[in-house]
């Protein structure tokens, strides 16, 4: 399979996981943000006592030995893409950055919380 179509599903998969989360958080793809697009980004409500935001980043590793080099880079692109800033609009106590990488079944995850 492509690596396209294998972000693809991996993408579907993710958003099916997390849209049970709607009633708590705004959950906004592939928008424009600094100077780029992010992946996936959850915006706490208004009324959500939690204050933390997420922005994730999904890449598709080409061979397992790099899988974890490939989430590094994503976690890179999200800081160095200024992904950040339309969450920053939300209100924010926190925000949680994650770069995940697929490759066949294996994933991996690089974060960062501040």
């Amino acid at each position: 399979m492509e690596r396209r179509l294998l972000l693809i599903c991996n993408f579907v998969l993710l958003l099916g996981l997390i849209v049970g989360l709607g009633d708590q958080y705004i959950i906004k793809s592939n928008r424009e943000s600094g100077k780029g697009r992010y992946d996936l980004m959850l915006a706490p409500k208004k009324n959500t006592v939690n204050r933390v935001g997420i922005i994730m980043e999904l890449k598709v590793a080409k061979e397992s030995e790099e899988i974890a080099a490939v989430a590094a880079q994503a976690l890179q692109q999200i800081d160095s893409q200024k992904y950040i800033i339309e969450l920053q609009n939300f209100s924010i106590d926190k925000t949680i950055k994650l770069g995940i990488a697929f490759f066949g079944t294996e994933l991996e995850c690089s974060y960062n919380i501040s």
